[in-house]
This record gives C-alpha cells, sequence and structure tokens, in this order.
C-alpha cells in the first residue's frame, strides 16, 4: 500500500488541522476557490495548500471543477456539504483549529 493510498480515507483526512480548516472554507464559500485562492486565504504557501487540498481530493472531501476561460485551471469545491456528523467535526475543532493556526503564524 502506498502513503497516498493510505491517506485517502475520510479520518485520515481530516486529522490534520490545516484541512479541516481548508475544508471549513470551502464549506463557507458557494463556487469554489483555487489552489492560489486557498493559499492566500489560508496564509501558507501554495505548495502547502496544494498538497492538503488534493489529501482532501483523495479522501472525497473535495471535488474539483474546471475553470473555462483563458485563464483555465480549476476550482475546488467541498462535497458532502450536507454531512451532519462531518460538519459536527468541523465545528468541534474549530477553535482547537484556530489556536494552532495562530501558533503557526507566530512560528
Amino acid at each position: 500500500m502506498g502513503r497516498r493510498q493510505g491517506l485517502s480515507g475520510r479520518g485520515n483526512a481530516l486529522e490534520h488541522w490545516l484541512r479541516r480548516t481548508i475544508l471549513r472554507e470551502l464549506h463557507d464559500r458557494a463556487g469554489g476557490r483555487s489552489g492560489t485562492e486557498m493559499a492566500t486565504v489560508i496564509e501558507v504557501s501554495r505548495s502547502m495548500a496544494g498538497y492538503h487540498l488534493l489529501v482532501l481530493k483523495e479522501g472525497g472531501l473535495v471535488g474539483t471543477v474546471e475553470r473555462g476561460g483563458p485563464s483555465g485551471g480549476c476550482l475546488y469545491e467541498a462535497r458532502k456539504k450536507n454531512d451532519h456528523e462531518l460538519l459536527r467535526r468541523l465545528k468541534a475543532t474549530a477553535a482547537e483549529d484556530a489556536q494552532l493556526r495562530l501558533r503557526m503564524k507566530k512560528d
């Protein structure tokens, strides 16, 4: 079993505070965000945001929609927006995740 395959489970996808932060952001926004927009909003590098978006996508929690027009690319959108268990977990971990985010900013 490869590393990515091991990360593809929903539980594993939610174990990192940054992925929960990304998922909260996507749940709160209609229309999705690009990887670059997400990196800007959560104040991390594009590569870090891209990695965590990929883990969420492989876990089935995030999907992509191709963007038309000259810029191309894709937007990431939350799946399972009506999953009450998922929403409860995101709500229950929000305060702790905010503290971890603040600690990361200080470092």
